[in-house]
């Protein structure tokens, strides 16, 4: 069934994924937050505020390093990160509209955004 619901943000939830091979959920909120919550406490592992300049609508996990994901914005960035990082390995600006969708290549060599 389904259980308690998990109050993760003040504001709203924008997009989620959820990676089952480490029970987690990566959730992108309209603050421009991301957080990362264990599926099994309910308690949130890390958190990213301010990742973004504007909401997080899309987020990614990576199919091999259980360490890294990329989230994407309306402030059109796309960003790489690790986990074990407190900032983003990476950070593409520039796209050409605000970031609705991201995924990565089974190989993890490639983000795609639109």
């Amino acid at each position: 069934g389904v259980g308690t619901p998990v109050q993760v943000f003040s504001g709203s939830v924008e997009c989620c994924v959820f990676d089952v091979r480490e029970g987690k959920v990566v959730v992108g909120g309209a603050s421009g937050s991301i957080k990362i919550i264990d599926a099994n406490t309910e308690w949130v592992s890390e958190q990213y505020l301010n990742a973004h300049r504007t909401l997080v609508s899309a987020v990614a996990c990576h199919p091999i390093d259980f360490n890294c994901f990329a989230s994407g914005s309306s402030d059109t960035a796309i960003k790489y990160w690790d986990v074990r990082q407190t900032q983003p390995l990476q950070t593409v600006r520039g796209a050409l509209a605000p970031v609705t969708a991201l995924g990565i290549s089974p190989d993890g060599r490639c983000v795609v955004a639109g």
